[in-house]
């Protein structure tokens, strides 16, 4: 049910179905009550359900069980060109995901240090591998020349993605992004 209400003058009109007169229109919407409770974690049984970086924890334990997504000193107290930073971390974040569609197993692992940019990405084996090193020299390349420094990209290759991989992904991503072997749920590193 809608009511709309033409007021400005000093007689409110009451109107349904014109709306000829040049007036503030206000209209409210009525409809059946829904309440609908969701929980809003991943249900685990034995750890053996594939889940991404984000679902392994809760938000609450970002900084004590989980790692920050993008690692730099922009958001600390009186430092410059924050928002920046945030802004060149979107465009990073779209630019890998339209450059690997379909690639990314999970968000990306942005690291800054001094003068260089560091990409770490959890990757599907969806491609051939020409194809795939092709699109990795690329995006290098472009985004070294766009940003004017360093750029370099840090690939992990799981052949099943579960909870011990996403553990040790974020233990191993946010110690040092430096890791470049193929890591299974069965053997641990190979």
């Amino acid at each position: 049910m809608v009511a709309l209400y033409c007021g400005g003058g000093l007689r409110p009109l009451m109107l349904s179905w014109s709306r000829d007169l040049p007036c503030i229109w206000h209209a409210l919407h009525t409809s059946v009550v829904c309440f609908k409770n969701r929980v809003a974690r991943v249900r685990v049984d034995k750890g053996n359900k594939p889940v991404t970086y984000e679902e392994a924890h809760a938000p609450h334990y970002i900084a004590h069980r989980k790692g920050w997504l993008s690692l730099h000193t922009g958001n600390l107290d009186g430092e410059d060109h924050a928002a920046q930073r945030t802004v060149e971390d979107v465009f990073l974040r779209r630019f890998m995901l339209g450059t690997f569609p379909g690639c990314l197993a999970d968000q990306l692992i942005l690291k800054r240090r001094a003068n260089q940019v560091e990409i770490c990405a959890l990757v599907l084996r969806q491609l051939p591998a020409h194809k795939f090193y092709f699109l990795v020299g690329y995006s290098e390349t472009l985004l070294s020349h766009f940003y004017k420094c360093p750029v370099c990209t840090s690939k992990l290759f799981p052949q099943r993605l579960c909870i011990s991989i996403c553990r040790t992904y974020i233990k191993l991503f946010t110690s040092s992004c430096s890791l470049r072997r193929t890591e299974t749920c069965e053997n641990g590193l190979k």
